[in-house]
């Protein structure tokens, strides 16, 4: 049991050498990480729950737990003793602070002073414990080391204590040293901080006067880097002028003649700019008080330099005075002016600056002007400087706002004044003589004081607006009430523009005269300007010119009637230009099928010739196309093509739509006009369903066509045109004729060279050409750019029957570029499929001959309409029908 005893003793022995060891040799930044892991190795060695290193503040007014290790079945206690009041465990915190250790194996062996102590351990679950405590420097108490047993009670003994003594001051010489070393770093940072981020340039200079150091704002200062300045001597940046007065300031420092001293010098910048320094010199003694090295301390005053320059620039006398008025500084002009040396200004009261021999009773004295501490100024004569001044005191007053000075600044006034005096007489000449011209002249004049808004009006103004002189009020508000509110905005405008740009003012505008009516008149002004350029005054005149205007009104009044004659008149006789169409020929006519290509042939063999030409064909197939096409190839194509839609005229108006009127023919006839047929003389005249003329004006129509020759609508007059004349047509003439509707003599006088336009299910091949035609025409305006048709679209629209021919295709193609989102092209609704249980009507037309026409005019008993007509048979239109049996030479048998 001894044997062992001994072992345990002397392993503990080695890990408090160990221990120790590690702190005697470790350095600041690793104590944390040794405190820990030794008082986890001395607690597990020993066998507790807990040990703790409590650390004492400085004054011993707290304590807090500054290091814990705890077993894996015991909870942290650490973050509940932080910053614990000392007394709080007042016999437990007396027994340490007295320097001796607390040693309880069981708590049962606690003194009666300890009840406190006992419950908070037994509180704990602690059931042994043993506190020692250590001392920092000077031997004070600094906390102490505590080891806590859970489980079990301890047997301490005086040789652990006395191993833990060695711990625990180990560790507090260790924390000790950490923080002091803390400190120094801490310190050493903020004069590195210092020193780098002074406001002011810092330099360390050797005695040779080499520099051995400088921060950034003497770099900044000089414009140099630190690397170009460090070694260089100082003479290097100091000004040649400057340079004897800074080497006597080095020498009296190191010589011990001087301890701190200062001067204001100049440096060179290495752009060799010069700049003013305030030097500031300490001398820094070494361990044997040798001189070691110079600290110079150099504060930017160039500013302050240059503002004294400027002190001394002002042409003004500036001097500063205290609060005895005493003058403290003064300027250059103040003692030139008195003709003394600056020094000698210094001390004179302010009152012998400037004397005032005139006795004026109202000027304030100095000692006033600085006892009720508020600024003032004055004008007075200086009799001793023989001239006028315009004097300025202005109060200085510290930070608790009492008064300290004063400030003067005395202007020479002497020739302001007599300049003023002078102009003042040339102003009273000025206005006699104005008053004069304002009297003999047949203007109006008025004048404007801007300050007061006063408007000065002469008598003759009053007289041009019927008024007396003493009948119209000096008030801008009396010319606004006269004005005419539509001239208002223009004449302020040009007002306002004079007067921010000196902008020419000459405006006409009307005015009302004192009987209520408005008479117009020119009014012009002109303003005159300070030094800064705003208006101060304004005199301007007014103008009668009534008659003038009058007599320029009735002028443009006629010339507008003639104007609007003659724009009538080339608006007429235009018409052509502005009819004509962006696409010439066939450049608009879009296919290439065989059917198309038929009537095209039949329009480049008639265009040649003079010939009427009939087109027959469904609303939308583009009969105005071909009508275009037969113009541009005939020989009138230089002449105008004139379109007239008969469908689109009310009855009462195509005949003085066609032929014109006079003026005065009927109600609303204000004016002559121009026929369409005379617009259409040399060229060509286009009548768009011709079928819906009413049957008198078939006759009028008729006889122009035979004679070429018609009246205008309430004249006599005959009128000769040479028109080739191109009808269309939807509507089935021939049963129009057979009705009574449609005169059969103007039929065959049109229908001299008939056409059929092919609808467009004839033209199925053209469909695709077409579309593709529609949305390159389109996409740019729609801001679309279809780039595909799937198949199943381009199937639609070929089998879809088009009632409307051309003209729906081209509204379904417009309206689904609109609803579609991409590229490709979709259609918004479905399209009802053509049926074919028929042959289709291309390959009807194409494969009926005479005989079958034959066959099925004999099948329908030769009905060409109705139920079970021949047209219904074949597929065909029944204007369609008759055309094909005039070819073919097919009559009805009689």
């Amino acid at each position: 049991m001894g044997e062992a005893t001994t072992r345990q003793q002397a392993a503990f022995d080695e890990l408090i050498t160990a221990v120790l060891a590690r702190f005697a040799s470790g350095t600041a930044a690793e104590v944390e990480s040794h405190v820990q892991t030794s008082l986890r190795e001395i607690a597990e060695f020993v066998g507790v729950d807990y040990a703790f290193v409590v650390r004492a503040s400085e004054d011993l007014s707290h304590w807090s737990a500054a290091y814990e290790w705890c077993s894996p079945n015991a909870r942290s206690q650490s973050a509940n003793y932080q910053n614990i009041p000392m007394g709080t465990f007042d016999w437990n915190e007396r027994v340490l602070l007295a320097g001796e250790v607390l040693l309880i194996n069981r708590l049962e062996d606690m003194p009666q002073e300890a009840t406190d102590t006992r419950r908070r351990l037994e509180s704990l679950g602690f059931k042994s414990t043993l506190q020692v405590p250590t001392r920092g420097p000077g031997g004070r108490i600094s906390g102490c080391i505590a080891l806590s047993s859970l489980v079990r009670e301890m047997a301490w003994v005086q040789a652990d204590v006395a191993r833990l003594r060695l711990v625990g001051d180990a560790i507090a010489t260790a924390i000790e040293r950490a923080r002091v070393e803390e400190k120094l770093r801490q310190s050493e940072a903020r004069f590195r901080a210092t020193f780098e981020q002074a406001p002011v340039g810092i330099v360390n200079v050797a005695p040779d006067g080499r520099l051995l150091r400088a921060n950034q704002r003497f770099c900044e200062l000089l414009g140099y880097s630190y690397q170009e300045v460090l070694g260089r001597p100082y003479a290097d940046f100091t000004h040649a002028d400057d340079l004897r007065a800074t080497a006597a300031l080095y020498d009296n420092l190191l010589a011990g003649r001087d301890s701190i001293r200062s001067l204001e010098k100049r440096y060179l910048r290495k752009d060799g700019q010069v700049i003013w320094g305030n030097l500031t010199l300490s001398l820094l003694l070494d361990d044997r008080s040798e001189p070691q090295f110079v600290v110079a301390v150099i504060e930017d005053i160039t500013a302050r330099k240059q503002a004294e320059e400027t002190f001394d620039a002002v042409p003004d006398l500036i001097y500063v005075a205290d609060c005895h008025q005493r003058v403290v500084r003064a300027n250059l002009a103040t003692a030139r002016r008195l003709g003394v040396r600056r020094e000698e200004v210094l001390g004179r009261f302010c009152g012998e600056i400037i004397r005032d021999d005139t006795g004026n009773p109202e000027l304030p004295s100095h000692k006033q002007l600085a006892a009720d501490g508020r600024p003032h100024e004055f004008e007075t004569h200086g009799s001793g400087l023989d001239g006028d001044f315009l004097v300025s005191c202005t109060p200085l007053h510290d930070a608790q706002g009492r008064l300290t000075g004063t400030v003067h600044v005395a202007r020479d006034v002497t020739e302001l004044r007599r300049s003023e005096a002078a102009l003042r007489r040339a102003h009273d000449q000025l206005s006699q003589r104005r008053a004069l011209v304002a009297a003999a002249s047949l203007d109006g004049v008025w004048e404007w004081e801007a300050s007061s808004e006063q408007v000065q009006y002469s008598e003759r103004f009053a007289e041009l607006l019927g008024y007396g002189a003493a009948e119209v009020p000096h008030t801008l508000d009396f010319f606004r009430s006269i004005l005419h509110p539509d001239d208002a905005k223009t004449l302020w405008t040009a007002v306002d523009r004079h007067l921010e740009q000196s902008a020419p003012y000459d405006v006409e505008c009307r005015l009302r005269t004192k009987t209520g009516d408005y008479r117009w008149f020119r009014t012009r002004g002109q303003a005159q300007r300070d030094t800064e350029g705003r208006p101060t005054w304004m005199a301007g005149s007014l103008q009668d010119i009534h008659q003038q205007k009058t007599a320029e009104e009735d002028l443009r009044k006629a010339l507008r009637d003639v104007q609007e004659l003659t724009q009538q008149l080339r608006a007429e006789n235009v018409y052509l230009q502005e009819e004509i169409t962006n696409s010439l020929g066939f450049d608009e006519i879009v296919g290439e099928s065989d059917v198309l290509r038929r009537v095209l042939t039949q329009v480049e063999h008639v265009a040649g010739t003079g010939a009427s030409v009939l087109l027959l064909g469904e609303t939308g197939t583009g009969k105005e196309l071909l009508a275009r096409a037969l113009h541009e190839r005939s020989s009138r194509k230089q002449r105008s093509l004139v379109k007239v839609n008969l469908a689109a005229l009310p009855s009462s108006l195509i005949e003085s739509e066609l032929f014109g009127h006079v003026k005065g023919a009927f109600t609303g006839a204000i004016s002559d006009k121009l026929g369409r047929f005379q617009l259409a003389d040399g060229g060509t005249l286009f009548l768009d369903e011709i079928g819906e003329l009413d049957p008198e004006l078939q006759t009028k129509l008729l006889r122009v066509l035979q004679e070429g020759e018609f009246e205008r609508i309430g004249s006599g007059e005959t009128i000769r045109v040479d028109v080739r004349l191109v009808a269309a047509t939807n509507r089935d003439l021939h049963r129009a004729m057979e009705q009574g509707n449609f005169r059969r003599d103007l039929y065959y006088r049109l229908a001299v060279f008939p056409i059929e336009v092919p609808p467009l299910r004839l033209r199925r091949d053209d469909i695709p050409l077409l579309t593709w035609h529609f949305i390159g025409k389109k996409q740019g305006r729609l801001g679309k750019a279809i780039q595909h048709i799937p198949a199943d679209v381009m199937r639609a629209l070929t089998e879809y029957d088009w009632p409307g021919n051309i003209r729906e295709l081209e509204n379904v193609v417009e309206r689904a570029m609109i609803l579609s989102s991409g590229a490709t092209l979709s259609l918004p609704d479905p399209l009802k499929p053509l049926v074919r249980s028929t042959p289709t009507p291309t390959t009807a037309r194409e494969e009926i001959g005479r005989d079958r026409i034959l066959a099925a005019l004999q099948a329908s008993r030769w009905k060409i309409k109705g139920a079970g007509n021949a047209a219904e048979r074949l597929g065909l239109q029944p204007s369609t029908l008759r055309y094909r049996m005039k070819v073919l030479g097919i009559r009805r048998p009689d």
